[in-house]
């Protein structure tokens, strides 16, 4: 499961970031829990290789079930071929919809 932080930016290192957490001395980690420490100079300087945060470009639409509404317009997809014909408007208006939602870019990429 991810989360999105709706209004934060992307820190420019780890030392900005609202999500470092600092171990007693001079050294912080990734509050993602990899237990990997590093001098504060290094922090200061940039973003860990594995920075699990990923920024979302803005503006950006809603964010939906891509393979959800591509089975729904199939069914109808099917249905409508059985009842009217593939050469019906109602036909190509839905293959034409389907065509353009599989062009759609990725907001932000699925997971499991």
């Amino acid at each position: 499961m991810s989360v999105i932080v709706m209004g934060m930016e992307m820190p420019e290192n780890c030392y900005d970031c609202p999500f470092v957490r600092a171990s007693w001395g001079n050294d912080y980690y990734c509050a993602k829990g990899n237990g990997t420490e590093d001098n504060i100079r290094v922090l200061m300087s940039k973003r860990m290789d594995d920075c699990p945060l990923i920024e979302v470009s803005t503006p950006h639409g809603e964010l939906v079930d891509r393979n959800g509404l591509m089975d729904i317009y199939a069914d109808r997809l099917t249905a409508v071929a059985e009842r009217y014909s593939p050469d019906s408007s109602e036909y190509g208006i839905l293959s034409g919809a389907m065509k353009l939602l599989a062009i759609m870019p990725t907001v932000i990429e699925a997971e499991d």
